[in-house]
């Protein structure tokens, strides 16, 4: 019996198990709904059925694997000895052949020395062989593929698409199986590729994106100059001319104007192109006023005066480099860090975390959504991923800075996720998706942009939209809302994610 199949026998006895702890009568009082008996029905069948699928191959391997030894094609007999281990890892003739030992103390094969593979035998044999081991792999996919697609209904789709991978490790060249998992055969250097829809789909995704903000920024107005308001009035600083941009953003400070300007203008694209970007219904606030405050005396002179801001504000503003308040649709979004990049790459993350928040309802407590998008859009629109976005709610001392090598404008941000997913366990990014805005360290950070890139480039914003949706409602974990998603469990979607990252690499827009 396979591996596979003693884990699935092992269930069915826990669950037999289960229900013989229950009175017979009670269960007899609560009959099972239909359909839910039906599914099991169902499932029960399908594991009955790929039972005797894999010993029927276990058979064909076996016959295969002798008839290749005796017309000495043993280059193919040990490749399909190697195809019957998975089956029956404890096969001792097709151990010998792949020249393993048995270590008895230890209850493991293992090889002396390296396997050196043996001669193929004479062409016409080696090609009969070639044949009859296509042609066995053939029906067995087949047959595996027709039994899964029949009880697909009662698998469900994350268990559908591990029965497919499962057997595509049994097949890894067949086409049937790889496009049934959303891989696609391209012609790239003269040579036939498998690839996924998602890279392919990447590719026309960054062309749009890049159209999207080249004419969100030629369509926008310049910012105009206009006069203090009463609430600049009130606190005791240089202004520089406050600026306006847009239908509804205005930016106040104590910076130079050339500093004024960019932020005016990125903010009011941001604003232009978000509901294209980052799906929702496109709510706003109905001001959206944009403070920028240089040096730490005038830092203090404006908290103290500043009218929106509470007492708790007022007192944790030192330790902070900016928060957004306000309320109602009326939204202050204050930066004071300590250099004009600094400034410029907040106010843009404020900006994301605000649209993020009026549309989805989401806050830092899901740091990998607030973290994630806020880099993706500064990627985008500023060139830089400085920042992390501190709220009127959470100045916790937990909070953790962000390494210097990913503050970095020459980081990228895609090959540090590469290493920190080759080095980490399956299941790495539950810890990331898990995490709030307080405790993520780096390696959350990139992860957390590179699975949006993944999410929004990759799968459209559509979809985007709707893991953002769930996400919001939080009735379920966000590695729930993914899996629900994607349709795939969670060591898959890692897995995805690591292959995706490594073929397409970063955006740069």
């Amino acid at each position: 019996m396979s591996l596979r199949a003693s884990r699935t026998m092992r269930d069915v006895l826990i669950i037999l198990a289960a229900m013989a702890a229950f009175p017979t009568a009670a269960a007899a009082a609560t009959p099972a709904p239909a359909a839910a008996t039906a599914t099991a029905q169902s499932s029960s069948e399908y594991r009955a059925g790929r039972e005797k699928l894999a010993e029927a191959r276990k058979s064909d391997l076996v016959e295969l694997a002798q008839w290749c030894h005796k017309q000495k094609a043993y280059l193919t007999r040990d490749k399909v000895y190697e195809a019957l281990l998975p089956l029956d890892p404890e096969n001792k003739t097709a151990r010998k052949f792949l020249k393993y030992t048995y270590d008895r103390k230890g209850k493991r094969w293992y090889r002396k020395r390296p396997y050196k593979a043996p001669k193929a035998g004479k062409p016409e044999v080696a090609a009969e062989a070639a044949a009859r081991r296509a042609e066995l792999d053939a029906r067995y996919v087949e047959s595996v593929m027709d039994l899964i697609d029949e009880h697909e209904e009662a698998l469900g789709p994350v268990k559908a698409v591990t029965e497919r991978e499962w057997l595509l490790e049994q097949a890894p060249d067949n086409a049937e199986i790889r496009e049934s998992l959303g891989f696609v055969a391209v012609e790239r250097n003269g040579k036939t590729i498998w690839t996924t829809q998602v890279a392919l789909d990447t590719e026309d995704a960054r062309d749009e994106l890049a159209e999207l903000l080249a004419d969100a920024r030629d369509e926008m107005d310049d910012p105009e100059e206009d006069e203090t308001n009463d609430r600049e009035d009130a606190v005791d600083l240089e202004w520089s001319s406050p600026l306006t941009c847009g239908r509804f953003v205005r930016v106040s400070g104590n910076v130079d104007d050339e500093e004024s300007t960019l932020i005016a203008h990125n903010a009011a694209v941001q604003w232009a192109i978000f509901k294209d970007l980052l799906g929702g219904k496109g709510a706003r606030p109905r001001k959206y006023q944009i403070f920028l405050i240089e040096g730490e005396s005038d830092r203090d002179e404006f908290v103290d005066t500043f009218g929106p801001f509470s007492d708790e504000e007022r007192e944790l503003a030192p330790q902070t480099a900016g928060f957004t308040t306000g309320s109602g649709r009326e939204i202050f979004a204050c930066t004071w860090a300590g250099e004009s990049i600094n400034r410029i790459d907040m106010a843009c993350k404020q900006a994301t975390t605000q649209y993020i928040f009026f549309n989805y309802g989401i806050r830092s407590k899901t740091g990998w959504v607030i973290e994630g998008v806020g880099a993706y859009v500064n990627q985008m629109v500023v060139g830089t991923k400085l920042s992390t976005t501190i709220t009127r709610t959470e100045y916790e001392d937990k909070k953790k800075e962000i390494d210097q090598d990913i503050q970095d404008f020459d980081a990228d941000w895609i090959e540090i996720s590469i290493d920190v997913l080759k080095e980490a366990k399956p299941t790495r990014l539950a810890t990331t998706l898990g995490r709030n805005s307080n405790e993520m360290d780096s390696g959350d950070y990139t992860l957390s942009y590179a699975l949006v890139s993944y999410l929004r480039e990759g799968h459209g914003v559509e979809l985007f939209e709707e893991v953002m949706e769930l996400v919001g409602k939080r009735e379920m974990s966000s590695v729930q809302v993914l899996e629900k998603v994607l349709k795939k469990p969670l060591p898959r979607i890692q897995a995805d994610l690591l292959a995706y990252l490594e073929e397409v690499g970063g955006h740069d827009y």
